[in-house]
């Protein structure tokens, strides 16, 4: 049992680590996505909304992130509940 200790530490280093790597690539799409809807998407005319309307670019597949991360959950902690062990 007590080889298992050192194990469980290096798994966790390693979790870590990756944890990283997706925080810094979660920033950096966050920044791309920031840069496309206020600067490359086209701007509605005033009518329509004009600059605001743009802001629905981001939300919209914000949400739809959203959601899906939650149906994701949802199913996992079924299925973790689920399990017999």
């Amino acid at each position: 049992m007590e080889g298992a200790i050192p194990q469980v530490a290096s798994q966790y280093q390693l979790i870590g680590k990756q944890r990283a790597h997706w925080v810094l690539l979660s920033r950096r799409l966050l920044l791309i996505a920031l840069v496309l809807v206020f600067m490359v998407a086209p701007r509605a005319q005033d009518q329509a909304g004009g600059d605001v309307q743009r802001i629905f670019y981001f939300h919209v597949s914000s949400a739809w992130n959203g959601f899906g991360a939650w149906l994701v959950t949802a199913v996992t902690g079924a299925l973790y509940l689920k399990r017999e062990t």
